[in-house]
């Protein structure tokens, strides 16, 4: 009877064993609260150790093949027709650049050459537009009896594209130096120069201070003798 009580003892003894190292042992033996504690502490763990966990280092750059492009250059130096097609490219590139730098060379040249050429012409052949001080100062002392002679000019003839010079002092006609004098319904104009660049200039003696001709650049000299300037 003891034996069998035995007997029975092991062999329960050895069916437990079994049954915690088959799968539904480990369930059952995992089943407990200690259990489920130490997957809770393992969880964290494993999320502390993710925080110290460092980036891993950013892979190294691929190198160039230095090497290998200084041999292909050195094996083209050795092989002859490889040597002259080479030589022939960078002689080609040369002259390209060459030309292209002469081209670029001339067009700055020809812009500083322009710039240059149209301040000289412009200095050169820029009429001022008020006359020199002696003719101003001529015509401010003098402008009551010229503009009693423009005025006795502009009742009789009007209108009138060419007025001798005759018609008006002999220092007039020395000082202000016209190369024509005509008149129109608003007064009498002692021409000094015309030209494409400049336009027409010279001295203006008004009929009616009030009633001045359009199209017109004027600036008072004194009473009703203007300086002006006409561009068409």
């Amino acid at each position: 009877m003891s034996e069998h009580q035995n007997q029975s003892a092991e062999t329960a003894k050895e069916d437990l064993e079994g049954l915690k190292k088959s799968p539904s042992g480990a369930d059952v033996s995992a089943s407990g609260p200690q259990s489920k504690f130490r997957k809770i502490l393992a969880k964290v763990n494993a999320f502390w150790d993710s925080l110290d966990e460092k980036e891993p280092d950013p892979p190294p750059p691929p190198e160039k093949p230095l090497k290998e492009s200084v041999q292909a250059f050195i094996e083209r130096c050795r092989d002859r027709e490889k040597r002259t097609v080479m030589l022939k490219e960078f002689g080609e590139w040369c002259r390209t650049m060459f030309f292209r730098g002469m081209v670029y060379f001339v067009l700055f040249a020809l812009t500083i050459w322009g710039t240059i050429w149209a301040l000289d012409f412009s200095e050169n052949h820029r009429i001022k537009f008020f006359p020199p001080d002696e003719v101003v100062d001529y015509l401010t002392a003098e402008h009551e009896t010229i503009e009693k002679a423009a005025y006795e000019m502009t009742p009789r003839a009007g209108k009138d594209d060419n007025i001798s010079f005759d018609h008006f002092d002999a220092k007039l006609i020395e000082t202000v130096k016209p190369i024509r004098i005509y008149s129109d319904e608003y007064g009498v104009y002692f021409m000094t120069s015309k030209g494409w660049y400049n336009g027409e200039h010279g001295i203006f003696i008004a009929k009616d201070e009030e009633n001045m001709p359009p199209d017109i650049n004027w600036g008072l000299i004194e009473g009703r003798i203007y300086t002006y300037a006409i561009f068409d």
